[in-house]
């Protein structure tokens, strides 16, 4: 009688396809686990990189998350491009304290800002649009880079760096 009321009196048809199809959905959801979820998914730091608001002062301050799983002492190198990423050139950081020994966590990073002195690398007043890449290492592992959206990037340069001079002296 109870098998009746559980199965409706068809027990003999319904249980082997019910446990035919509970042990495969148990299979399939054995072999779909979330992946990356490894005990140290990435081997490399990572930079997540935030785009300053446009336009920015020189000295230009980029906000990034450091993330590496191993806990490592991380080297950031930074670089500009104007050509929307067709050619990197060299930032000149404020101070070496931005981009050596900086410390990393695993998930969501250490939050560390990149001071770029964009007058040294001879922006000029008027601006010029950039990408900034950020690019970790640690232990000369290279890490994955992160970069911003494209901004506008202002510096106080105002020479034309013709070496013309107009001084008179009396």
């Amino acid at each position: 009688m109870l098998k009746q009321s559980l199965f409706g009196g068809k027990m003999s048809r319904r249980l082997p396809i019910f446990v035919i199809l509970l042990c495969g959905v148990s299979l399939i959801a054995l072999n779909c686990g979330p992946r990356g979820l490894e005990s140290k998914p990435y081997k490399t730091p990572r930079a997540f990189v935030f785009t300053p608001e446009s336009p920015a002062s020189s000295p230009v301050s980029i906000q990034y998350y450091l993330l590496d799983v191993g806990f490592r002492r991380c080297s950031i190198e930074a670089e500009f491009s104007s050509d929307d990423g067709a050619s990197w050139n060299p930032c000149t950081p404020v101070s070496s304290a931005d981009i050596n020994d900086l410390p990393s966590a695993s998930h969501p990073g250490i939050n560390h800002a990149y001071q770029w002195d964009a007058t040294a690398d001879q922006f000029t007043a008027g601006g010029q649009d950039v990408i900034v890449r950020l690019s970790p290492s640690a232990n000369g592992d290279a890490g994955t880079p992160g970069k911003t959206r494209e901004f506008t990037a202002i510096g106080y340069w105002t020479g034309t760096g013709t070496g013309t001079g107009t001084e008179t002296r009396t």
